[in-house]
């Protein structure tokens, strides 16, 4: 969690597939539908905001040449100060890992 405010979270996820729907299933089975999310926020939750507030500030990934990390971030409409906010929590590697030796949860 990067952020927690009275009603509402500001979540960092990580995705490892790009399957669709993934993160907003998980956070509905954890209890924690998406803000906005019309086919997943209960009521409660879609009071919030009349749109989706899922956004991929920082897509990250590993050159293909070079197996350096690059990193872009997008700016959140719905959250000006989510940048500082997200940043301070992730600090990858800045080579490219081998993926079998990562721990599996």
């Amino acid at each position: 969690m990067v952020k927690q405010e009275q009603q509402t979270s500001i979540v960092r996820l990580f995705p490892i597939t790009g399957r669709s729907h993934q993160l907003r299933v998980h956070l509905l089975a954890l209890g924690h539908p998406i803000v906005g999310d019309e086919f997943y926020a209960h009521e409660e939750a879609m009071k919030f905001s009349e749109r989706l507030e899922l956004h991929a500030a920082e897509l990250c990934f590993y050159h293909p040449e070079t197996e350096k990390l690059q990193s872009i971030f997008v700016p959140c409409d719905f959250h000006q100060v989510s940048e500082p906010l997200v940043v301070q929590h992730f600090d990858p590697a800045p080579d490219l890992p081998d993926y079998k030796t990562l721990p599996r949860s």
